[in-house]
C-alpha cells in the first residue's frame, strides 16, 4: 500500500514538473522558443545583403537598429520585420525572427523617443532619427518628424531644446516637401526662445586678447605658448574666427607629455565677441595614423565647474583658450588620462593630430558661435629608451 501511495504522488508531481519547464522565454510580450534563431547574417535576407564581388554583408538601406535596454532590435521599415540579439539572459550572438509586425509600434519607440529628447539632451535619439530619415521610408520620415518636432515643443526647456537644434537643422535642411514646414518652424520658434533668454552683456564684460592682457599684466604664464605659432597649424575660419594647437614637441618620446596651447585668432576685419568655456575639457584631438586609421584616444574626468569667460578680438588679435596636455603611451596601458589630458593607446611612428569642437554657441547676444577645428600637426613618436627590455647575457 506503502509503495502505491509513493507511485501516486509522484504521477502527480510529474505535470508540475513538466509545466514549469515548458514555460516559455519571453521578452516584451514575444514569446522566443516560437522564433528562429540564427547566428549567420546570411541567413537574414530581411536585414543584410552581400553586394557582388564582396565578401561582407551590409545592412539594407531600410533597416534601422535601435537599443532595448541592453538587447538590440533591427527592423526593416519597408518590410514591417525585424529580428533581436543580444537578449538578457540570451547568447547574445544569436539573433531571433523573423519577426512580422511594426517594431514601432510594438515596442512604442516614437513615444519612446520624444519621452527621452523631453527629458534632457539625448544623442542617441538623435541618431536614431537620423536613421530613419535615411531609410527614405516614407512612414519612416513621417514618425521622424513628429518626434523631431515635438522634442522642440515649448514647453521644453530652451536649453534642452537648443541642444538638439544642430542635428535636427541638419536633416531639415536636407529634406523638401510641405511636411517638412511644421519642423522648419519649430526649429525657427526655438531659435527666437533662445535668442530671447540669451542676456546680453555691456562692452566692459570682455577682455581684450593677448596683446591687450598683457599690456594690461593679465597675461597668465599658461596662455605664452612655449613655441611659435606656426602659419600651417591654423584651421579653416568659421564666421571670422580660426583656431591653433601648438604642441611643446612634435617629436616626442613614447609616453613623454606633450604641451598644447589652443588658440584662435580674429580673422576677420571687424571685431569679434564670444564667451569661451571648458575648451581645456571639450577639445579633443583626433589623431590619424600613418596607415590612415583612426587612433583610439582617452581623456579625463571632467568636472562641468570651469567657469565662462568673455571676450573681444580685434582684427588679427590672438587669444589662448587652454593649455592641455597629450601623450602617446603604450596600448597595454589602461589608465584614464588626468583632468585636461588626453592619451593615444599607440606606438612609434607617424601621426597626424587636430583639435576639434573648439568654443561653441554664444554666451551672449552680441557673442560669436560655432566650433572650430585646427589644421593637421604632424607627431613623430620614437621609442621610450627606458622601456627597452633588456637582453640577457
Amino acid at each position: 500500500m506503502k509503495t502505491i501511495v509513493v507511485a501516486l504522488a509522484m504521477a502527480a508531481a510529474l505535470p508540475l514538473v513538466t509545466l514549469q519547464a515548458a514555460e516559455p522565454r519571453m521578452f516584451e510580450g514575444i514569446n522566443l522558443d516560437e522564433l528562429g534563431q540564427t547566428r549567420r547574417l546570411r541567413d537574414m535576407p530581411e536585414l543584410y545583403e552581400r553586394p557582388a564581388n564582396d565578401p561582407r554583408f551590409r545592412l539594407l538601406k531600410a533597416v534601422i537598429q535601435i537599443p532595448l535596454g541592453t538587447a538590440w532590435l533591427s527592423f526593416n521599415s519597408d518590410s514591417n520585420v525585424f529580428y533581436l540579439n543580444k537578449l538578457p539572459g540570451e547568447d547574445a550572438a544569436i539573433y531571433f525572427g523573423p519577426i512580422g509586425g511594426d517594431a514601432f509600434e510594438l515596442f512604442q519607440l516614437e513615444e519612446k523617443f520624444i519621452a527621452a529628447l523631453r527629458k534632457e539632451y539625448s544623442p542617441d535619439v538623435e541618431y536614431r532619427v537620423a536613421l530613419m530619415v535615411r531609410t527614405e521610408n516614407k512612414k519612416m520620415r513621417e514618425r521622424a518628424l513628429r518626434i523631431m518636432v515635438a522634442g522642440l515643443a515649448p514647453d521644453i526647456g530652451v536649453s534642452t531644446c537648443v541642444a538638439h537644434l544642430p542635428r535636427f537643422r541638419e536633416l531639415a535642411e536636407g529634406l523638401n516637401g510641405d511636411d517638412v514646414a511644421p519642423l522648419r518652424a519649430a526649429i525657427a520658434e526655438t531659435e527666437k526662445r533662445h535668442y530671447d533668454a540669451t542676456p546680453e552683456l555691456p562692452d566692459s564684460a570682455y577682455s581684450p586678447g593677448n596683446d591687450g592682457l598683457a599690456r594690461q599684466g593679465k597675461l597668465e604664464d599658461w596662455m605664452k605658448p612655449g613655441v611659435a605659432v606656426r602659419d600651417a597649424a591654423w584651421g579653416e575660419a568659421l564666421n571670422g574666427l580660426r583656431a591653433a594647437a601648438v604642441f611643446s614637441t612634435t617629436e616626442p618620446k613614447l609616453g613623454q607629455e606633450i604641451s598644447v596651447w589652443l588658440l584662435v585668432e580674429n580673422a576677420s576685419a571687424k571685431e569679434i565677441r564670444f564667451s569661451p568655456h571648458d575648451v581645456i575639457q571639450t577639445a579633443h584631438p583626433k589623431i590619424m595614423g600613418s596607415d590612415g586609421k583612426e587612433v583610439q584616444v582617452k581623456w579625463g574626468w571632467a568636472t562641468g565647474l570651469s567657469p565662462i569667460r568673455h571676450h573681444k578680438l580685434k582684427p588679427g588679435e590672438r587669444l589662448t583658450l587652454a593649455k592641455k596636455t597629450l601623450f602617446f603611451d603604450d596600448k597595454n596601458n589602461v589608465l584614464n588620462p588626468g583632468f585636461g589630458s588626453n592619451r593615444a593607446a599607440a606606438e612609434p611612428g607617424e601621426y597626424h593630430v587636430r583639435y576639434e569642437s573648439i568654443l561653441g554657441n554664444g554666451y551672449a547676444k552680441a557673442d560669436w558661435g560655432g566650433q572650430l577645428t585646427t589644421a593637421e600637426t604632424k607627431i613623430v613618436v620614437a621609442a621610450d629608451a627606458r622601456a627597452a627590455v633588456a637582453q640577457p647575457k
